[in-house]
Order: C-alpha cells, then structure tokens, then sequence
C-alpha cells in the first residue's frame, strides 16, 4: 500500500507539473527556478483525473502498468537526448578544432571537403540512376536473342582463358628476371676470372725472363 500511495502522489505531482507549465508559459524560466518535482512530460500522455480504488486489484494494476509505462517512455527519450547530445558535443568540438586551424592548413581542407561532398553526390547520384535501355537496343538486341547465351559463353571461356594466360605471363617475368639476374652473375665471374688469367700469364711471362 504504501508504494501504491508513492506512485499516487508522482501521478499528483504530474498534474501539478502541467499546472505549474500552464501558468509559466509567458516568462523566462531558468534551471534554478523549475521545482524539483517538475519533469518533462509527453504530451501524448496525460493522465485523466479519475478516483482511484486502492481496494481494487484491477485500479491498483492498471495505475502500476500506466506509471511503469510512462518510467519506461521517459528512461527511453533520456537516452535518445543524451545520443543526440553527445552527437551535438562531438560537432562543436570539430568546430572548435576547424577553427583553430592555420588560414593556409584551412584553405586546403576547405578543398579537400568540396571535393570530398561533390565526389559523394555523384556516387549517390551513379548508384540511384536507373540504367534502362532505348527501345532501338531492345529491338536491336532482340535480334540476336538466340545468339547471345552462346557469346556469353565465349567471353567467359575467353576471359578464363586471359586471366591464365595473364598467370603465365607473371611466371614468365619471374622466371626471366631470375635469368637475367644469372646472367649477370656469370658474365662478373667471367670478368674476374679473365683478370685472373691475364695476371697469371703475365707473371709467368715476367718470371721466364728474369730466369733467362
């Protein structure tokens, strides 16, 4: 009973909230000056002004649901208000920031953020635009009705058939520049090996005259 009679007493101080807004409606109201008691209400909802019966399980049911429901409503738009919040907050600091920044450092965002919304306006635009053919290429299409499946066919054979050959190529390339890189190796040891020999005879030859 004595929950009843708590709940009871929001649902007064509910009617005396609409009361208080009524009669305050042509001044400026701060925060300090609302009553704590006073809180938002939706102005779907307003609660009829009806006895209530606390001998009567179906009153005190339906007074506890209609309380409960209206907790529930208000828990509801307080988070949705601390989102739209929390969003506002989040674009006056970006605002903040952007101003801060340098004139030349700003210029180039500027551009960069022209760009940026005329390129997304045109992708929206692309995406949207319904792609329909003249009623000359339906006709002209139409000709060739019984021939297209097995074109069709033929670019995908076809296409399959370049991506392997493209494959290859890749493997090729790879193949030939390992190649080039042993060929180079082959022609330096070559070089050395040359210097090598033309040393050794030349010493051979400086040593047969000096045994003259």
């Amino acid at each position: 009973m004595e929950i009843i009679k708590k709940l009871f007493s929001a649902g007064k101080n509910k009617k005396y909230n609409r009361q208080w807004k009524q009669n305050n409606t042509q001044e400026n109201i701060t925060d300090n000056q609302i009553p704590e008691e006073i809180s938002e209400e939706n102005p779907e909802e307003k609660m009829e002004d009806k006895p209530i019966h606390y001998d009567s399980p179906t009153d005190r049911r339906n007074f506890i649901v209609d309380n409960c429901e209206q907790i529930l409503e208000s828990i509801k738009r307080l988070e949705e208000m601390k989102v739209e919040y929390q969003a506002v907050t989040s674009y006056l600091t970006d605002i903040q920031k952007l101003e801060q920044i340098p004139p030349e450092a700003r210029d180039f965002l500027n551009d960069a953020a022209r760009k940026i919304v005329t390129f997304t306006r045109e992708r929206t635009k692309y995406q949207n635009k319904s792609k329909k053919i003249t009623d000359v290429q339906f006709k002209h299409i139409a000709q060739y009705e019984d021939v297209l499946p097995q074109e069709l066919n033929k670019m995908k054979n076809n296409e399959a058939y370049s991506n392997t050959v493209k494959n290859d190529m890749k493997y090729l390339e790879c193949e030939k520049d390992a190649l080039n890189y042993q060929k180079e190796e082959i022609i330096n040891k070559q070089a050395y090996l040359k210097g090598i020999a033309t040393a050794t005879c030349v010493l051979v030859a400086v040593l047969f005259l000096l045994f003259v």
